[in-house]
């Protein structure tokens, strides 16, 4: 799926209702919610690798993307990044974060995750998540 920072991927844009989400994407396979302080459920497209995250009020704030879909940015699918290329991709956008394997981008929206980056710079990316302006505040 396109990214296009703060707005949308693919389809999904940033601010729309859950209801537009399953109109647009059909019902989830399933939902669930991601921590014990989660307030909504996620919507996932397990057959798709989609993740649809939403705010307390059921508006949408993330989609976090992993194989087979695709994370395309500029003509870049960052999926088939490894971590240390997602790092210097995110970074020609500006400052990015590093966390425990996870790369943030706040000037793009963009987050990478692989859970073994701790030991291998060169590992391979479970997951890119796109995210609304505000999702961090």
């Amino acid at each position: 799926m396109e990214i296009v920072p703060h707005k949308s991927v693919g389809p999904i844009k940033f601010g729309m209702s859950l209801v537009q989400v399953r109109e647009k994407l059909g019902a989830p396979i399933k939902s669930f919610l991601r921590s014990p302080i989660s307030v909504h459920p996620c919507d996932v497209y397990s057959d798709w690798g989609v993740i649809i995250n939403y705010t307390a009020n059921g508006i949408v704030e993330a989609v976090e993307l992993c194989s087979p879909e695709t994370a395309i940015l500029d003509g870049d699918d960052l999926l088939r990044l490894d971590y240390a290329q997602l790092q210097l991709r995110l970074a020609q956008g500006g400052e990015v974060s590093e966390d425990d394997g996870s790369l943030t981008s706040l000037p793009l929206g963009i987050g990478g995750y692989a859970p073994d980056a701790a030991k291998r710079k060169k590992t391979k990316l479970q997951s890119v998540i796109a995210f609304a302006q505000d999702y961090y505040h």
